[in-house]
């Protein structure tokens, strides 16, 4: 399983080639496209189980997000910015 996940926007082919290939070595990385349906920070109450908010916004202003698993034995987040 992955250590680290970069998910890029949807739609972002460049990025999601440059951080493919620039990562192709890593064997604890995966990138992937952002799954979700909602195309923006849009704050609905249950439009999207798996939305995280600091996630949706990193996505939408920068192209990607990196996230980790979580620790269960750390009470700190699991999410790492670049």
């Amino acid at each position: 399983m992955a250590r680290k996940l970069f998910i890029v926007a949807r739609g972002n082919h460049h990025l999601f080639r440059t951080l493919s290939n620039a990562l192709r070595g890593e064997l604890d990385v995966e990138v992937i496209y952002d799954r979700r349906k909602a195309s923006g920070p849009v704050r609905h109450e249950g439009d999207e189980r798996r939305i995280r908010w600091d996630i949706e916004e990193r996505i939408h202003t920068i192209g990607y997000a990196v996230v980790r698993p979580r620790d269960d034995r750390r009470s700190d987040s699991n999410i790492r910015w670049p």
